[in-house]
Parts: structure tokens; sequence; C-alpha cells
């Protein structure tokens, strides 16, 4: 989970500390970092998850659906494929986070997916979303990362138990 973080932070770097416009290179790495998050987050969650594959076109269609019709046309090409390329991944890495039944992390998932729209809905000439994206995306982390500090917790609860044994 760690490494997810540490990808995220690579993202983060690329998008919003060195501000990498659109149409550079820079944004495509950022977008691949974000990719590499959920990839490696999903990974790690993949065993302990019933994946559930009927949430993953609630998820996809309006995801690709806002990229094909909403912001195709006012970002570059190569951006919109990167872009539709990460709503998939991130929309599978929600599938898997639902699939794990903890809550705690489906939520923070949940919300860096919506993150993304706000993201995107700056694109759109829908700027006044764009302001949800710091809070919405601090609660995602948070969320994670208690998801994260909460398994810890209990592993080293069950690890004292067999200890005490």
């Amino acid at each position: 989970m760690a490494f997810g973080f540490a990808a995220a932070f690579v993202g983060d770097w690329f998008l919003a500390i060195r501000g990498s416009g659109v149409s550079t290179s820079g944004f495509l790495c950022g977008v691949a970092a974000f990719a590499c998050a959920h990839l490696i987050w999903s990974a790690a969650n993949w065993r302990e998850s019933k994946v559930e594959w009927k949430a993953l076109p609630v998820v996809l269609l309006p995801l690709v659906g806002f990229f094909v019709i909403r912001v195709r046309g006012n970002i570059p090409d190569a951006a919109l494929a990167a872009c539709a390329a990460y709503a998939v991944v991130s929309a599978v890495s929600l599938a898997v986070a639902v699939g794990t039944r903890r809550w705690f992390y489906a939520l923070g998932i949940g919300c860096l997916v919506l993150s993304d729209v706000f993201i995107a809905c700056r694109f759109v000439r829908a700027p006044h979303w764009g302001s949800l994206v710091v809070p919405v995306y601090l609660a995602a982390l948070a969320l994670v990362m208690l998801a994260v500090n909460r398994e810890t917790a209990v592993i080293v609860a069950q690890r004292d138990a067999i200890q005490a044994l």
C-alpha cells in the first residue's frame, strides 16, 4: 500500500506541484503515476477482494461516457486517451475496493474517482466543481490511510494473540 501512496505522490508532483499542463508529457506522466497507484492498491487487495464486477459498468460507463462526450475536444487526443485508460483503471480499482468490504478503503477509492471527475470538470467549462478537488482528494487519502491503519491494527492484534498462546 505504501508504494501506492508513493505513486500518488509522483502523480501529485507532476500535476499539482509542477503544474504540468494538459498538453505536456508531464500531464501524461502524472496520469500514469495515478494509474499505477490504483493498480498497486488493487494488486495489494486482490486476494482479499470478492471483486464487485457488477459495480464496474455502473462506474465505468458514466466515467468513459463523460470523457468521450464532454471532455473530448477540450483536451488533446493523447491526454484524452490517457484519461480514458485511467478511468478504466480507476473503475476496476473501485470494484476491487468495494469487494474488500473494507468500507473506509472503498469510500476512499470512491472519493479519488470523484475528485478526478471534479478535475475533469475544469476542462468542460464547469470550473466551479474544481473547488471541490482538494477537499475530496484529501478526504480520499485520509480514508485510504485510515483503512490501512485499521488493517495494520488488526494484523498486530492477531499477531499478539498468537504470540500469547
